[in-house]
């Protein structure tokens, strides 16, 4: 997009209404509390695969053979027919036609678009977002850390359901020439965009970033505890990784011939 010396702020319009999911009594984690729950996440899923494996039809192993794979085998097993259950087929049903259909008032269909965002974090300060909308790419200067909108997939306002996939990258200010921006104002969640002499600005465009600036300023709190939430249990995995190094184990591959009548 090429920039111009003359810009046009947007702020957010109070006609949106976001309706958000804030959870109020959310709290940081601190690392034992990560820990934690790491610990406790590893330990289920042990017992989820040790319950597995106590289900498991028991087999026959007709032919064995072995492939090295450096530290590890791959191990191909020949097994006789275990003879599975058939999965029942359930009859569709039929209605009858009897019951009333029900009845809905003053119900209004809301649209389902699909958001493909770009977001480029500098020192984070300054938000570079970008996105298409009609075939035509958009770029606007955000005051959002977009890092704290890493949890957010999808939005509803009163009209529109939007199911957001962003990608969300932090730079340094040296790696980019950054235009020169207007200060922003002071805990307001806000974006410029700048424009070409004469043009115009399509509202539609803008609708989804502006119910996301909307549900940040709702939001702002639960989103940075989600996402220092989400940062601590990260650290906590790589903690526990190496604490615990997984050790390689063989690839197993069970196949059978079914007998027929």
């Amino acid at each position: 997009m090429k920039f111009s010396t003359s810009y046009k702020l947007m702020i957010l319009a109070s006609t949106v209404l976001v309706h958000g999911s804030a959870e109020e009594s959310l709290t940081t984690f601190s690392d034992a509390e990560a820990d934690a729950i790491i610990a406790q996440q590893v330990a289920a899923k042990a017992q989820r695969e040790a319950e597995h494996l106590a289900n498991t039809v028991a087999f026959q192993v007709l032919e064995r053979r072995e492939m090295s794979m450096g530290d590890r085998k791959l191990i191909a097993c020949r097994i006789a027919d275990p003879k599975l259950p058939k999965e029942e087929v359930l009859a569709p049903v039929i209605s009858s036609g009897s019951a009333q259909a029900p009845q809905f008032t003053n119900y209004i269909p809301k649209e389902s678009v699909t958001l493909m965002l770009s977001a480029s974090v500098y020192n984070n300060s300054v938000t570079q977002l970008k996105w298409r909308h009609e075939n035509i790419e958009y770029e606007v200067w955000s005051s959002i850390d977009w890092n704290f909108m890493r949890s957010v997939h999808s939005l509803k306002t009163d009209t529109m359901d939007y199911s957001i996939v962003q990608g969300v990258g932090d730079l340094p200010l040296a790696d980019n020439e950054i235009p020169e921006l207007p200060a922003f104002t002071p805990d307001r969640a806000e974006y410029f965009v700048f424009l070409e002499e004469g043009q115009e600005l399509d509202d539609t465009a803008f609708a989804a970033i502006d119910a996301l600036h909307q549900h940040y300023e709702a939001n702002e709190e639960m989103l940075k505890t989600v996402y220092q939430r989400n940062a601590a249990l990260a650290e906590a995995k790589k903690r526990h990784k190496a604490a615990n190094p997984e050790k390689p184990g063989n690839a197993e591959i069970f196949f059978w011939k079914s007998e027929t009548n």
